[in-house]
């Protein structure tokens, strides 16, 4: 009897070796737990439908708690430049969903009959036949082509642009000391590149200001100590 008490935890644990054995066995060879789909959200069109679904067909079959996401997303991203950002989901037990956004264009830079487009981050990402209603950049380049990149995070140019929304900005001049703004409303602000941050701050002021006022302003100029502000 007391052979068999020490046998039986024994057996037991055997028993349970086994069955784990075999279940593992059994999903490997279901595929259960594995990538079986890989589906893409998205209201962007690739170019290149078949090079994506080539990029796809090495990750199925994969197990489901793989971590290869980065190199995933890295290689969405490479095939369209157009696309701001690749986010990856897994649905249990066997789904993958790529979320995928495409950039959004802020500015237009005029070439000949043609226009850049560039992204908030300054990505030129798309060459079109209008701007559309996009303020134009007028920027001295050396070269520009798809893939440049525009450093219009260091003047702030996305944080004008939200603040002079409802001013409706038609074209954004940037020359060596200075950015000029020409708006709809407003007539013309100059923004000086030195310290530009806190001019911008001294703009939202103004700009408070005058829109509860009522009165119509024609030029701003920010490039000195004291505000220069004509009606």
């Amino acid at each position: 009897m007391l052979f068999k008490k020490k046998l039986l935890p024994r057996i037991i644990f055997l028993l349970s070796g086994l069955v784990m054995i075999l279940s593992l066995l059994l999903v490997k060879k279901s595929g259960f737990l594995r990538i079986q789909n890989i589906e893409v959200k998205t209201d962007f069109q690739f170019q290149n439908q078949k090079k994506i679904e080539q990029i796809f067909k090495p990750y199925l079959g994969k197990p489901f708690f793989f971590n290869d996401n980065e190199k995933l997303i890295k290689e969405v991203k490479n095939q369209e430049i157009k696309i701001a950002e690749v986010k990856v989901r897994k649905e249990f037990p066997g789904k993958i969903i790529l979320e995928i956004k495409k950039r959004q264009p802020i500015l237009a830079i005029p070439a000949d009959n043609l226009y850049f487009w560039l992204d908030s981050k300054g990505i030129i990402f798309s060459l079109e036949k209008e701007a559309k209603d996009l303020p134009l950049l007028a920027i001295e380049l050396q070269k520009i082509e798809i893939g440049s990149r525009i450093e219009i995070e260091r003047i702030k140019i996305p944080q004008i642009l939200a603040i002079l929304k409802q001013e409706g900005i038609r074209k954004i001049t940037v020359l060596a000391d200075q950015v000029q703004l020409e708006t709809g409303q407003l007539g013309l602000i100059i923004l000086p590149k030195e310290a530009i941050e806190k001019k911008i701050g001294a703009l939202q002021i103004i700009l408070n200001r005058f829109r509860i006022e009522g009165k119509r302003l024609t030029k701003i100029d920010l490039r000195f100590e004291k505000p220069v502000v004509s009606f």
